[in-house]
């Protein structure tokens, strides 16, 4: 699981753990990334959907009431290349 903490917002790590996971994802047999975002973290679920996540039909029960959100990346997302393997993360 990967989260960026307040604190960290804004210091670029976002983009570095990001990188890195599309990176391993494409290096890797995996097809198709996919993760979870808290519904509440508008700013995470803006950054993901600007770096071509798109969300699916995948929930869980999250803080507040507010549910967990799935989203999916193909791994080459130019091609829209994607099948049934996947690699997780869950970021919020």
């Amino acid at each position: 699981m990967w989260d960026v903490l307040p604190w960290a917002w804004g210091s670029g790590l976002g983009s570095q753990l990001h990188d890195a996971f599309t990176t391993r994802l494409t290096s890797g047999p995996a097809r198709l990334g996919v993760l979870e975002v808290w519904r509440g973290n508008g700013r995470a679920l803006d950054s993901h959907a600007h770096r071509g996540w798109r969300r699916d039909d995948r929930t869980r029960p999250g803080p507040d009431g507010s549910p967990y959100v799935g989203m999916t990346r193909a791994a080459d997302s130019t091609t829209g290349r994607g099948d049934s393997s996947s690699s997780r993360t869950t970021a919020g």
